[in-house]
């Protein structure tokens, strides 16, 4: 063996010796570092190091060599008298903040405050926005102070015993995470829930993920908000119909009933009909969640595939249970939807975040989460022709329903599977 790296040996030295006579010494510098660092070939590296010191008669060469022995770039120049390099400062690339601009420029419209404006005038300052970012910050650095409608002192209220009507401003002051109201008879019951920050999407290790569930990111909820206690019911569905909204539709219940079951056969565009609809039956702001705000209120604080743990059962939600996930058993498939309140909710009060229907969302259709909003704002850019959807369904099987799990459908589709669950803004 020694007999035959020693062969192998000479043979290197040899080619070294004539590769060096060919080239220049840059060149042969190169060649000598991929050798001796890669390698480790001590007696090829003497070799070069002699012929180098005999072919340098340049100042480079000789700054090459001193390097290549052990020293500095910065000290080898100076203890030959050679200028030293300038370093080369990297430049960010307008081109690729400036492709973000329109979705950031969005997102501040939606906002419309003076921190959002400077933030993004900060960041896309020479791209197309800018000069309307510089517009709204004058125009709002000109106007007075506008007072907090809570005024920092939030009044007690009682919200269990009052009537369902629209909230005062002192009610809405005075919610908390986990209060419940109702802003009509026949209004969807909502529960607050808290701001916070949590990880969206799924780690690169749960269990039959998809690659459109990353990369994981963190999603910061600014302000707490309202949301449905339930998906939204063929009653309340119909209350909208009776009052002349939702285009009069009666979507079709395919026999399972109708009443305290989620409506289905609604398509994203009925279910903006119906928020545009409780907006003005309640004078406040009804919309669909965002993506984000789904996913942040069915984990509740969670970070397993489920708000139920590692593995979920048909004891828990309503899906096909004919597969099992995580070690979980399987169990039944009701083959229909069944009433919202069934089951258990979780830790935050909402029932049904998995399984029985589908979510419509704000948010338009992204293959993945890169430049994913973090403010838990909707992403209205994209391919806006599809929907995101959440929640999984009655007809999907575990895998489908997990809190990650992302699909997207087209904006007039309408299915017995879909539904949707709407949200509220609240006073700061």
């Amino acid at each position: 063996m020694h007999g035959e790296y020693g062969a192998v040996m000479q043979r290197r030295n040899l080619a070294g010796l004539r590769v060096g006579n060919q080239m220049g010494p840059a060149v042969y510098v190169a060649t000598v570092r991929a050798f001796c660092v890669a390698c480790l070939l001590v007696p090829f590296c003497t070799v070069s190091w002699s012929l180098l010191r005999a072919q340098a008669p340049s100042q480079d060469a000789r700054v090459t060599y001193c390097v290549l022995r052990g020293g500095t770039p910065a000290d080898c120049a100076a203890a030959l008298g050679a200028p030293q390099p300038v370093p080369k400062v990297a430049v960010p690339s307008p081109a690729t903040d400036c492709a973000q601009a329109e979705a950031d420029w969005t997102r501040a419209e939606d906002v419309k405050t003076l921190a959002v404006y400077q933030a993004h005038l900060a960041r896309f300052h020479t791209c197309a926005f800018a000069t309307l970012a510089r517009s709204r910050i004058e125009q709002l650095q000109g106007q007075p102070a506008v007072p907090n409608p809570c005024g920092g002192v939030a009044t007690a209220v009682s919200l269990s015993t009052r009537s369902a009507q629209p909230l005062s401003s002192a009610e809405s002051c005075a919610l908390k995470p986990k209060d419940a109201f109702r802003e009509c008879d026949k209004c969807p019951e909502m529960v607050v829930v808290p701001a916070g920050t949590f990880m969206m999407g799924s780690p690169a290790d749960e269990q039959e993920r998809f690659e459109d569930e990353g990369p994981q990111h963190r999603v910061t909820i600014g302000r707490q908000f309202a949301v449905g206690r339930f998906s939204v019911t063929f009653d309340e569905w119909e209350a909208c119909v009776a009052d002349g909204g939702c285009d009069r539709y009666r979507p079709d219940d395919k026999k399972w009933g109708r009443g305290r079951r989620p409506v289905i056969n609604v398509s994203w565009k009925d279910a903006k009909n119906y928020v545009a609809w409780l907006s003005r039956r309640t004078g406040n702001t009804y919309d669909l969640l965002s993506e984000a705000e789904r996913e942040y209120v069915t984990r509740a604080g969670t970070t397993t595939p489920f708000w139920t743990g590692m593995t979920i059962s048909t004891s828990q939600a309503n899906y096909n249970g004919t597969r099992a996930y995580g070690g979980g058993r399987t169990g039944e498939f009701r083959q229909k939807t069944l009433p919202v309140d069934s089951f258990a909710p979780n830790p935050w009060g909402l029932y049904q975040v998995h399984g029985n229907v589908w979510d419509w969302t704000k948010d338009c259709d992204h293959g993945s989460y890169k430049d994913a909003p973090e403010d838990g704002l909707a992403w209205e850019t994209g391919d806006c022709s599809r929907r995101i959807i959440r929640g999984g369904s009655w007809s999907f099987v575990p895998k489908i329903i997990r809190s990650a799990k992302r699909d997207r459908l087209a904006i007039d589709r309408r299915d017995d599977s879909i539904g949707f669950r709407v949200a509220r803004t609240l006073a700061p």
